[in-house]
């Protein structure tokens, strides 16, 4: 829901996941399927500097990386 919420440029969705996570998660753990937190989505448009404020209030690093697994076949 949440990367949804950033997708859609929803802020008060956002917030509101936000506030009622468990306080021993981190928004950094949180992967879609394509194994991706929110703020890479948070960062693909200007249009979303706010949700990028929100995560950044909310304890989220500018540096965590998509986990993404590489396969490489020889």
């Amino acid at each position: 829901m949440l990367h949804k919420a950033v997708i859609f440029n929803r802020p008060q969705i956002v917030n509101i996941v936000i506030t009622h996570m468990p306080r021993d998660q981190s928004i950094d753990t949180l992967l879609d399927i394509y194994r991706r937190t929110a703020m890479h989505y948070a960062y693909a448009s200007v249009r979303f500097a706010e949700i990028r404020k929100i995560f950044r209030f909310a304890g989220s690093s500018d540096h965590s990386l998509d986990k993404v697994t590489i396969f490489i076949h020889i």
